[in-house]
């Protein structure tokens, strides 16, 4: 409906009380902590991590920092789940010690959960076996066209979690100005297809310097925001366990401010990877040939020369 439609006030208040009438009133609180940054190739259109936005060095949190991070966060004793965060392509070890030392360190009842790139069957066992127990991974909206992942990779991992044991959580985002509403109900439809415990809906956060920012692709207005994640929570309310999480606040996901190299920067444990080998021949090479150097196959080339910056 018109986004000025008297309508529109009434869907985003109904749901608002059915969600406060189901919760009793009551939230959840969970903790997102960054663990691995820098330059990211999965080059997501809207992320200040993105290997086209930023040339930030690689990082990891030293684990005596993410165990007092996680004590500190958990000692109130309100927080029921603390959140892992890497950018897509941090190695497995990377992410697995990461998990090991947060279990080790939270209380007993404190979910531990990964926000992580796409991951083999058997990693993500190896991620239940450690401590993980919930992850969050999205079909983003514009997955293989704003961003250089392939929704079926996505999906695959998706199934890795869940025949692991882990239960996952979605979200419909990043909502833009210019997506449609077809593409947005699909996509949260979808997800309960898929299997996802949660579904949820957040509008993105503008960042200059990112390739939607050059783009002048802009954000949706708080109240469309609100009128988007109000419909969608209503469409699925008997499903409770699905639909309950569908009001958040704006994701602040890739928000931030285009990192340079600062001797700040390089404290910590540097990602052992191939990260900086494909970096420096792609510079080497010219922007364009990182797909060669990369991907190893023919199949993603045609794409990316269609988007290439």
């Amino acid at each position: 409906m018109p986004r000025g439609f008297p309508r529109a006030s009434a869907i985003i208040s109904h749901a608002h009380s059915l969600a406060l009438s189901a919760q009793e009133g009551i939230g959840e609180i969970g903790a997102q902590i960054g663990i691995a940054t820098g330059p990211c190739h999965a080059d997501c259109a809207f992320c200040a991590f993105a290997f086209s936005t930023t040339d930030a060095d690689d990082y990891v949190m030293p684990e005596d920092v993410l165990r007092r991070y996680v004590r500190e966060t958990t000692a109130a004793g309100d927080v029921s789940c603390i959140s892992l965060m890497t950018i897509n392509d941090t190695e497995i070890d990377v992410l697995l010690d990461a998990v090991r030392t947060a279990r080790a360190a939270a209380p007993s009842d404190v979910v531990i959960a990964v926000n992580t790139g796409d991951r083999a069957p058997e990693e993500c066992a190896e991620l239940r076996r450690a401590g993980a127990s919930r992850a969050y991974h999205a079909l983003r909206l514009g997955e293989g066209a704003i961003t250089w992942l392939e929704p079926r990779d996505r999906l695959e991992t998706v199934r890795g979690f869940i025949g692991a044991g882990i239960e996952v959580y979605a979200g419909t985002e990043p909502v833009y100005a210019g997506v449609s509403d077809r593409e947005i109900a699909s996509n949260y439809l979808g997800g309960m297809q898929y299997g996802f415990r949660h579904g949820s809906s957040s509008a993105m956060v503008p960042v200059g310097g990112t390739r939607f920012s050059r783009q002048g692709v802009g954000a949706v207005s708080a109240r469309r925001a609100d009128q988007i994640s109000s419909a969608l929570l209503l469409s699925t309310f008997a499903d409770r366990e699905y639909g309950r999480s569908a009001i958040t606040e704006a994701s602040t996901a890739g928000s931030g401010r285009c990192l340079r190299s600062s001797p700040g920067a390089r404290r910590g444990r540097r990602i052992i990877s191939r990260r900086r080998t494909r970096r420096r021949a792609c510079r080497a090479q010219g922007r364009g040939s990182w797909n060669r150097v990369t991907a190893g196959s023919g199949r993603r080339t045609g794409r990316y020369a269609v988007s290439a910056r």
